[in-house]
């Protein structure tokens, strides 16, 4: 696109990415390209459409209101869902680095959604209904890694 500024980050294919990751690890491949990389078809098409769909089909009461609670929090206001039916996604994710602790949501915007420039570092306490072997409920965790997967069909910049 004429006058389009390249993006300061990295951009791979999903396949370069995992191939990438599996030779060098997903935390050696981020700071190899400074931290923030930008993957295209990470989800096999399939299982893109799949999790679109379902997302879309939930029932408004699956659904959770995010929005400020205090003067700390980034200015937003989203839709998010934190269930199950997220587990196929996240079990590919937790391949990509098996030490690190996955939590996943799904997150929709409608009319007025906004979420303004923030910073991603989250600490909190593994919850009985997502704890494992290595992470047992009530351990302190805090987020090294932030992964953001947009399922949005047809998209324009407009």
């Amino acid at each position: 696109v004429p006058g389009r500024v390249p993006a300061p980050w990295s951009r791979v294919a999903g396949q370069e990415f995992l191939a990438q990751v599996q030779a060098l690890g997903l935390r050696s491949f981020l700071q190899q390209e400074g931290g923030l990389v930008q993957v295209k078809d990470f989800l096999p098409m399939d299982l893109a459409q799949e999790m679109l769909e379902m997302l879309k089909d939930l029932a408004q009461d699956e659904w959770y209101l995010s929005e400020n609670q205090s003067s700390v929090d980034a200015e937003h206001r989203f839709w998010r869902y934190e269930g199950q039916k997220l587990d196929k996604v996240k079990s590919i994710m937790q391949e990509l680095d098996p030490k690190l602790h996955p939590r996943l949501q799904g997150a929709k915007y409608e009319s007025g959604g906004k979420i303004t420039l923030h910073n991603d570092a989250l600490r909190w306490v593994v919850r009985p209904d997502e704890c494992s072997d290595q992470y047992p409920a009530g351990t302190t965790v805090y987020r090294k890694v932030a992964l953001i997967y947009y399922l949005t069909q047809d998209w324009r910049p407009e």
